[in-house]
């Protein structure tokens, strides 16, 4: 396949990178081409770069090195280096090809997988392709995912009738006594770094159809929450480095923690990094297998975070009050807040971003 580099999805992962780089577009571009397409390469795979020693070979192995992109001399010859760079960590697993097989009988036809996309954590992700057409695979574990997927299909396609931008459901299914598939059409679009006022207001749009789509109560958000602000987190043991926020967040919780509404569809991870733009028209919102049933604010609180203007964070929270109240937003802000400082507890790399984030969420409290 060959593309234009605006053509190539952002998201896209690869498992080589084989360049001669153009040295003649001076310095500081040759450095961010680079970086930009260094830093998409698959956790242990290599790129191979050939350079002319007198183009700078030398100085550019060492800029690499210095930059966190560990690299060697491979080879040298009539004045050229091959330089190998070695992205760290284990290689992701490939698909195997029982896997495509079994996604080629349900959805009617083979598929060519073009690339690893980013994202997923845990989860396997692709992107697929036939003829003109293509599709995000996601491999989820856990055999509770095969029902959940098969609840997810009617509730996108009401969505999606509601004029909803959530790519369609190519197929879903199991792939094994553990693991299941959910193939989607995919989207282009990126995820804002910082949202401005008009993407915000388009994801808020998005939010309010939460509203009229009722799923079943198969996963509730509301009942997770409360079950969690009522099961003992007043008495839990938080790092050092984050207790005197989770007292604060104790002390402004509201007593008693009141009854969340439910019956909203609750995406459950809203966040800007799962919605894709085109220019400020929102063309995609993405990853809502996790979805449930819960209250509009769970979704609208998850946006705070992700924008950097005080009127944006301002406007979400009163949003958030207006559909619910502000009983209900203090006690979901106080969930996320306690969430992410017990998360972080377990995983000390974290604290300073949940201390942070933390603090943000303390000063949004209605």
């Amino acid at each position: 396949m060959v593309a234009e580099p605006e053509q190539v999805p952002a998201s896209l992962r690869f498992a080589g990178l084989y360049s001669n780089p153009p040295i003649k577009i001076g310095k500081d571009a040759l450095h961010q081409l680079l970086a930009d397409w260094l830093t998409r390469l698959d956790p242990g795979s290599r790129a191979w770069l050939v350079v002319k020693q007198a183009m700078g070979a030398d100085s550019l192995q060492r800029w690499l090195n210095d930059g966190g992109f560990p690299t060697s001399r491979a080879a040298s010859k009539q004045g050229y280096r091959i330089l190998r760079v070695d992205t760290p960590g284990p290689p992701p697993p490939p698909l195997a090809r029982e896997d495509l097989a079994t996604i080629a009988a349900h959805t009617g036809g083979p598929w060519t997988v073009l690339g690893r996309l980013s994202g997923g954590f845990s989860d396997t992700v692709a992107l697929l392709g036939r003829n003109n057409s293509r599709a995000v695979l996601k491999v989820k574990e856990g055999a509770w995912w095969r029902e959940q997927l098969n609840r997810l299909v009617p509730v996108t396609q009401e969505l999606r009738a509601l004029g909803y931008p959530t790519p369609e459901v190519i197929g879903c299914g199991s792939l094994d006594e553990d693991r299941s598939y959910l193939l989607t059409s995919w989207t282009r679009g990126a995820s804002p770094a910082s949202p401005n006022r008009r993407q915000l207001d388009a994801a808020l749009s998005a939010a309010d159809i939460h509203r009229s789509v009722r799923p079943s109560a198969d996963r509730d958000w509301s009942a997770m929450i409360t079950m969690f602000l009522n099961g003992g987190i007043g008495e839990h043991q938080f790092h050092p480095a984050t207790s005197a926020y989770a007292r604060q967040a104790l002390a402004v919780l509201p007593k008693p923690v009141p009854s969340l509404p439910s019956g909203d569809l609750t995406h459950g991870d809203f966040t800007f990094r799962n919605m894709l733009f085109d220019g400020d028209d929102l063309s995609a919102v993405v990853d809502l297998e996790g979805f449930g049933t819960g209250t509009v604010a769970v979704d609208l609180l998850a946006l705070l975070p992700f924008l950097s203007d005080p009127d944006h964070r301002r406007v979400v929270v009163e949003h958030a009050v207006e559909l619910t109240s502000a009983d209900v937003v203090a006690a979901c802000l106080c969930h996320r807040i306690l969430a992410g400082l017990d998360w972080a507890s377990q995983h000390v790399e974290l604290l300073d971003d949940a201390v942070d984030r933390a603090e943000l969420l303390l000063s949004l409290l209605p």
